[in-house]
This record gives C-alpha cells, structure tokens and sequence, in this order.
C-alpha cells in the first residue's frame, strides 16, 4: 500500500551500477520492486536507459525543468496520491547555493523556499508515515551543508507535528 516520494537529482532506476544491483543509483529500481507506486520529484540526470523506463512504464514523474514549468499538475498529482506516503529525499534535489557537499551534485536544483513549499503541501495532503534525508558528504570548507540538512530533518518533523490542511 505504500506510496514513495522520490525528491532527488538523480532517477536511480538503473538495474545495477558498476555491477552492485544496491548501488545508490539503483534505489528507486529496487523500490520499485516492492511497490509500484512511486513519485519522483526534481531529477535532472537520467540515463538513456532510465529515460525509457519512465516513458516505457509512464512513471509518475516531474523532473525539475517540468515541476518549475507546471508546479500545479505535480501539486495535483501529489493530491490525487493514496495514503500512506513515505518521503525520500536525497540531498542533491537542492541548488549548490543551498546544500553543496553531496556526493553526486547536479547544477539547477530546488532552492530552500521551493523545496519548504513542497514539502508542506506534502505533509498537510499526505499521511506521511516516514521519511529519510540521504547524500551528504561533509567537507572541512563546508559548515554550511550540514546545518541545511539538519534543519531539513527539523522542518520535516515540524511538518510532521504541526501542518495540516489549510495552513
């Protein structure tokens, strides 16, 4: 019954990648595997093999230049989704200027007021029972990332606690 969430830079629907069918770039295949109901959001690298998955399989799917061209059908989609939701969210979904230490960034990314407004809309639409932040990768030069991630995690479970519709 579970519904999946995807906010990410990367599809990761690859079958396996350099040979590991776990890899990171492989999630999303894996999940898929456990449920079919998933929805990513943001994803601005794909390969030519996931690139006709999504189309072979018509996955629900808003990649970044789409969700900023028509924010409203994704916002829909994401009302029309069945409870209960689970939300990924990989840190490289995010612009350089907001969260720069990932392990794979990609340049165009949700800025922090686009990324906080969806995210609200999610938990005040959604029952969302779960959710996980992943990718950081710290640097020393960095300070900046990790409080941005922390405070992600913080604005999550804020959402979780005090958002409901209407607000």
């Amino acid at each position: 019954r579970l519904f999946v969430i995807q906010l990410d830079a990367h599809a990761d629907l690859r079958e396996s990648y350099e040979g590991n069918p776990l890899s990171h770039a492989s999630v999303m295949a894996r999940m898929r595997e456990l449920t079919p109901r998933t929805l990513q959001i943001g994803i601005r690298s794909l390969s030519i093999e996931e690139a006709q998955r999504v189309k072979r399989e018509q996955l629900a799917f808003f990649p970044m230049h789409r969700y900023r061209s028509d924010a409203a059908a994704a916002h829909e989609a994401i009302r029309q989704l069945p409870d209960p939701v689970f939300l990924t969210i990989d840190v490289d979904v995010f612009d350089w200027s907001v969260i720069f230490s990932t392990g794979t960034p990609e340049p165009g990314g949700m800025t922090w007021d686009e990324a906080m407004g969806l995210l609200r809309r999610i938990f005040a639409e959604k029952q969302v029972v779960g959710a996980d932040v992943v990718e950081l990768s710290c640097r020393d030069s960095d300070q900046n990332s990790p409080f941005a991630v922390a405070k992600l995690i913080y604005k999550l479970i804020g959402f979780k606690y005090f958002v409901t519709s209407g607000q």
